[in-house]
């Protein structure tokens, strides 16, 4: 279960995420990534799976201010079509790259964390004729109050 700093987190990941230009969808929800493809105005579609937080250090505990501090990994699977001729085609290397981008200067985002940083990619997942497959690991971290996660 998420604590709540960390579901803010991920919300706001989610927001940005779907503010990307050309994103069809943006999901958390297992059942629309297992039938990806199937709807055509979901591509480019991208998945999140977000980790349980790992890592926890703690400071000298303070009643209100931040003396947690923990990690969670993010990952982000992605399925573009390559078929030209589609309006609905997109470059899975510009995908990642948006997606990088949204991460790196979303100013929620900097608001929620202490940083997220790319830790793995992977493309060509699984290909299929006329599809781009991607996965993406990052790693965020950020501080809350014991007393309130």
């Amino acid at each position: 279960m998420a604590d709540s700093k960390q579901k803010d987190v991920i919300d706001a990941i989610l927001a940005a995420l779907s503010g990307i230009t050309g994103v069809g969808k943006v999901t958390q929800d297992e059942e629309t990534w297992a039938r990806a493809g199937s709807n055509l105005e979901d591509l480019p579609l991208l998945f999140v799976n977000a980790q349980k937080p790992y890592n926890a250090r703690a400071y000298f505990p303070h009643p209100t201010a931040d003396d947690m501090e923990a990690v969670f990994d993010i990952r982000i699977h992605g399925q573009v079509m390559s078929e030209f001729g589609s309006d609905k085609r997109a470059d899975v290397d510009a995908v990642r790259k948006a997606i990088e981008t949204t991460l790196d200067t979303n100013s929620t985002l900097q608001g929620l964390v202490l940083d997220i940083v790319q830790i793995s990619g992977t493309i060509d997942i699984g290909s299929s004729e006329n599809m781009g497959f991607f996965l993406d690991q990052y790693q965020a971290t950020y501080e809350y109050n014991h007393a309130s996660p």
